[in-house]
């Protein structure tokens, strides 16, 4: 209900309970009263009024908005001066070896052979999370940070005797600010 109407609808009745307590005829009765002093109405008025204000305060206090009681916001405490997060250095002397062996297989138009790669490298950063190692530009292994060794193994058949096996692996430092620069390094071994 909007306010407007509300204070409409509590107006209509503080006119029809003064009435009433006033003891307002609605028309003159015939009976004649003998003219003596007429009773004393003030008091019974004063506290129909008292009633009624109180009434209309109450009506008007419900129609308000409920103040709610906000929370005050959280203390955040400014964000520390702290360097600007950098890049991390590239790793350095990416080196490997591999061999390629012959596993006994039960057919002689299928070889099976498993390739090993032994990679080594220098960690030159000191801020890394992590270091993203490539084989053929697919990624092979995150490694955790300050790793400086990885062992790649890979079983296949081919129905080569004597195949030759290459792998191109490609390792970056990285950190929430982004990636260092790409080292590559080729490897490959001849399979006996």
């Amino acid at each position: 209900m909007n306010r407007n109407r509300a204070l409409g609808l509590t107006l209509v009745i503080f006119v029809i309970l003064a009435c009433t307590v006033t003891g307002s005829p609605a028309a003159p009765t015939a009976i004649s009263v003998p003219p003596t002093t007429a009773p004393d109405m003030s008091a019974a008025t004063q506290q129909a009024q008292d009633q009624m204000a109180t009434f209309v305060a109450l009506t008007v206090a419900a129609q308000q908005p409920v103040a709610t009681e906000t929370s005050a916001p959280p203390l955040v405490e400014p964000p520390t001066a702290t360097a600007a997060l950098s890049l991390p250095n590239a790793p350095a002397n990416l080196v490997g070896s591999a061999s390629c062996t012959k596993v006994v297989a039960n057919s002689y138009t299928v070889y099976k052979f498993v390739f090993v790669a032994n990679l080594t490298w220098e960690d030159r950063s000191g801020n890394e999370t992590a270091f993203e190692l490539l084989k053929d530009g697919k990624l092979l292994a995150t490694l955790d940070a300050d790793t400086t060794t990885y062992k790649d193994v890979l079983t296949f058949t081919t129905p080569y005797k004597r195949p030759t096996q290459m792998a191109l692996y490609t390792i970056q430092a990285i950190n929430a600010a982004g990636k260092s620069e790409a080292v590559e390094l080729s490897v490959s071994a001849n399979c006996r």
